[in-house]
């Protein structure tokens, strides 16, 4: 029950309002347990006297002031629970994110969105009812049973046990059918997570789809994916429904014992008829508090089952952290690069093979070659979005395991093949970084990246809503964004990954020549295919299968 110990060690109370919140519980719980006792003083007060010494007028009002306190207190109990479920699943969910986000970027690329999406949303979401619904009904009902096994045995020990021994017989029931519940639910929450992911791709992709007429396949995927995930379903209803069987049958030989006990006045001495009908109904609230716990076990196995993915997920995170402070070297980037027979590969396959070159502080460096010959692995390298299997890559003459790679990156500009853009204002796209900027330098950016003929023409300008990855846009507009963004900063590096492509032959040469005023003395890294329009660079490295080559 490992997820439970990480949920109860999630929730942030203290041990006063812990010890608080556990003494209302019981109070609320103990006060139900009056009604039996009552029904035994009436039965019993036709034959002998009430057994307090107190008038039944100011009895009636003790009692009628426990209830309504017993009342106020259910209410702030509930409300605290709601708070602290809510609470706990806005926390899970945070170090979920967090834990993704933080960790290295080879492990998340090997995690599909859409089933990490519906992690986050479903299996979390379920937790904000585990504490006042599951939880705290099980707290409550386990006082329940005990207060009513008390006042049972108060009334008569042998006929208690002979209801305590019924009752543990369903035991080893709720055992062997609540384990298999968990797995099924589980297993069929990752097939939803699944299907879930398919539905994103599919919507992501969805011109691809309708380009090569896969609509119905991809119905046909998803349909067999839901499938998958419902037969599961079936099987983990079907175990609950015959575990609630069992456990009807227990509960009703139970009851019908109690029953026996309590009419069959040869078994019993001094037994009152007050005293049957109490016990008669403190055996049947504790046989409904059992049968109620035995389902709230289910329903706690079936929000527990998942969890145990989203916990993985998390401990994972939290423990490869990508990059811890201790012991890293803060450092102001100058912009000297070299990479020292470097050799990196994805799964088995190399990519970059022993590899050297040197990029000096404030060179403008040209890196051309075909498609395949790991000219944006070298770009990811650099900024350690990946780490070399073998050689050496320095940073301004220190190796970059050294440095705080966090630090690093802040000073580094990076524009990728496919840049993305974040649903936002067109001034939140472009100013990104968290650093401060000026509207002098804004517009300056603006005008180097081309955007000045672009933007009067948007609805409202700068405050124009960008959709989501930038899909109201063209290529050529959505490179030009981040391309503003990356130099907003105005970076010691600037590594621009075919950040040209998709610009017009006019619009690149713009760029360059702009860019080139801006950045004449700062390290600028471009990785192109076609380079007959950068004319004004200090270096050429072309990369050939892995290896880079000077020119």
């Amino acid at each position: 029950m490992k997820p439970l110990r990480v949920i109860l060690s999630n929730i942030h109370l203290s041990l006063r309002e812990y010890f608080l919140l556990a003494t209302g519980l019981i109070f609320v719980s103990m006060s139900h347990l009056i009604y039996p006792w009552l029904i035994k003083i009436m039965a019993d007060s036709a034959s002998k006297p009430l057994p307090f010494d107190i008038s039944i007028e100011l009895f009636i009002s003790v009692l009628v002031g426990a209830f309504f306190v017993s009342s106020v207190i259910s209410y702030l109990c509930d409300n605290l629970l709601f708070k602290q479920g809510l609470l706990l699943r806005n926390n899970m969910r945070v170090r979920l994110y967090s834990a993704l986000l933080f960790q290295p970027i080879y492990r998340t690329r090997q995690l599909k969105i859409g089933e990490l999406s519906a992690r986050c949303s479903e299996d979390i979401g379920r937790i904000h009812t585990l504490i006042p619904d599951i939880v705290a009904p099980l707290f409550k009902n386990s006082v329940y049973s005990v207060g009513c096994l008390y006042l049972m045995f108060s009334i008569h020990v042998q006929a208690t046990l002979v209801v305590m021994l019924i009752g543990v017989l369903g035991a080893p029931v709720l055992f062997f059918f609540g384990r298999r519940t968990q797995y099924l639910a589980s297993s069929a929450q990752s097939d939803h997570s699944l299907s879930n992911a398919l539905f994103e791709e599919s919507l992501v992709a969805i011109r691809e789809i309708k380009s090569f007429v896969r609509e119905a396949l991809e119905v046909k995927r998803y349909s067999v994916q839901q499938d998958k995930a419902m037969q599961k379903e079936l099987l983990a209803i079907g175990y609950s429904q015959r575990f609630n069987q069992i456990i009807y049958i227990l509960v009703t030989g139970l009851l019908l014992a109690t029953f026996y006990v309590t009419t069959h006045q040869m078994s019993v001495v001094s037994w009152t008829v007050g005293d049957g009908l109490a016990f008669y109904m403190y055996a049947y609230t504790l046989a409904m508090s059992l049968l109620a716990s035995s389902k709230l076990v289910f329903s706690l196995k079936k929000v527990l089952g998942p969890l145990e993915s989203v916990w993985e997920l998390i401990e994972t995170g939290e423990r490869d952290i990508e990059y811890p402070q201790k012991g890293k070297e803060q450092i102001e980037l100058k912009g000297t690069i070299e990479f020292r027979d470097v050799d990196f590969g994805y799964g088995q396959t190399l990519v970059i093979r022993n590899c050297s070159f040197k990029i000096c502080a404030g060179e403008w460096v040209v890196i051309r070659g075909p498609s395949g010959s790991g000219k944006s692995t070298l770009a990811q390298l650099m900024i350690g979005l990946y780490h070399a299997r073998s050689g050496q890559i320095l940073i301004d003459g220190d190796p970059i395991e050294r440095l705080d790679i966090a630090g690093l990156r802040k000073q580094v500009g990076y524009v990728g093949q496919e840049p993305l853009l974040f649903h936002g204002t067109l001034r939140e796209n472009i100013c990104l970084s968290d650093w401060a900027y000026s509207e002098e330098r804004l517009s300056s950016v603006i005008e180097i990246a081309g955007l000045d003929e672009m933007i009067p023409e948007l609805p409202d300008g700068l405050k124009t809503i960008v959709g989501e990855r930038g899909y109201t846009l063209s290529g050529g507009q959505k490179s030009r964004i981040a391309i503003a963004r990356a130099i907003m900063i105005d970076p010691p590096v600037l590594i621009l990954d075919e950040a040209n492509s998709m610009l017009e032959t006019s619009l690149e040469r713009q760029l360059w020549d702009r860019l080139s005023s801006d950045r004449r003395h700062k390290t600028t890294i471009i990785i192109s295919h076609h380079t007959e329009n950068i004319i004004d660079y200090d270096r050429l490295v072309t990369m050939e299968t892995g290896i880079a080559l000077y020119a």
